[in-house]
């Protein structure tokens, strides 16, 4: 199970890795502190309980400033007219302003994000590290990845 954190500051709770293809499923909650009473001095005592909303936050868990940079990036890269196109990237699946793995690479690359030159290849630290940053992306709901297509969730 994985919990985190919204922009918004609600909560929620994925399973990661589950039986019975319970993976994926979300769950909302937030956290309320209520008063138990009060001790020998008069003091309260508190504690903390979980009440469950009705639905998981929307917005995903909240951008570290490393990711928030590569985030906009992207976003960047994908507002750029030629760069994506509209297409289902899997069978049956609504249209989706998608782009290939390499248009994408190659816009952070015109970004200065990753890699100097666009005709050299990356390094194996620059492969890794833009993987990193899609991962990242991706498991806090900003973009989505197929084999070869990624696109944006917001």
């Amino acid at each position: 199970m994985e919990i985190s954190k919204s922009e918004s500051g609600a909560r929620s709770l994925e399973i990661a890795k589950g039986r019975d293809d319970l993976d994926g499923q979300t769950y909302g909650f937030e956290l309320k502190v209520v008063e138990l009473g009060t001790d020998a001095d008069g003091d309260p005592m508190t504690s903390c309980v979980v009440r469950e909303l009705e639905s998981a936050p929307r917005g995903g868990p909240a951008l570290k400033p490393d990711e928030r940079g590569w985030f906009d990036d992207i976003k960047i890269v994908f507002s750029e007219p030629e760069m994506a196109t509209m297409l289902r990237p899997a069978e049956g699946m609504p249209l989706q302003r998608c782009m290939t793995r390499e248009a994408l690479r190659a816009g952070l690359q015109t970004r200065g994000r990753i890699g100097v030159a666009s005709d050299v290849a990356l390094t194996s630290t620059e492969r890794s590290t833009l993987l990193r940053f899609l991962n990242r992306l991706k498991d806090k709901g900003k973009l989505c990845m197929s084999g070869k297509f990624i696109w944006l969730t917001e």
